[in-house]
């Protein structure tokens, strides 16, 4: 008697999908912890890559969860809104990463070409690894332990699209 034995490979599955009340929740450790394509350095992309300047405002802080979090910067593109942390360690090392975003204009659009002003219909045809058969008022797209992204329908239009994200 022989035995057969089916391997399905890890990048073969495609997440899980589920609804919770208005809510599309897509679960996948292969979405990007960075939504918005900026990079290692995202502080530097976002005031040199992108063609409208932003305002930029700077607070000192103590993290008291990360102590080597030491300044939160906020660069604000008109009705876009992105919050920075920027930390370095006592070796010396310095980085930045985004803690939140708000982004309520198609200046900005996804890695997965998600931007704000389209369709319900486009945003699942981008999304289509998933079989969405439907999208209710909020999608939301989380990768474990490093954050999310809210998009926020009104109607049958992407109005806006909210991330947070860890440093975990």
């Amino acid at each position: 008697m022989s035995m057969c034995v089916l391997i399905i490979p890890l990048w073969a599955q495609q997440g899980t999908v589920f609804q919770e009340g208005d809510t599309l929740v897509i679960q996948d450790e292969r979405l990007s912890p960075d939504p918005f394509a900026l990079g290692n350095d995202p502080l530097t992309y976002l005031t040199t890559h992108i063609k409208q300047k932003p305002t930029i405002s700077k607070q000192s802080t103590h993290n008291l969860q990360v102590e080597q979090i030491d300044t939160v910067f906020t660069l604000a593109f008109g009705a876009n809104e992105f919050n920075l942390y920027k930390w370095e360690t006592s070796e010396g090392q310095k980085g930045n990463f985004v803690l939140t975003a708000s982004v309520k204009t198609d200046l900005f659009k996804t890695r997965h070409g998600i931007k704000t002003g389209q369709h319900k219909a486009e945003v699942m045809a981008l999304l289509k690894q998933y079989n969405i058969k439907s999208i209710p008022h909020y999608v939301t797209l989380e990768t474990p332990d490093s954050g999310e992204l809210t998009l926020e329908f009104r109607d049958d239009i992407l109005v806006g699209m909210h991330y947070v994200g860890s440093y975990d």
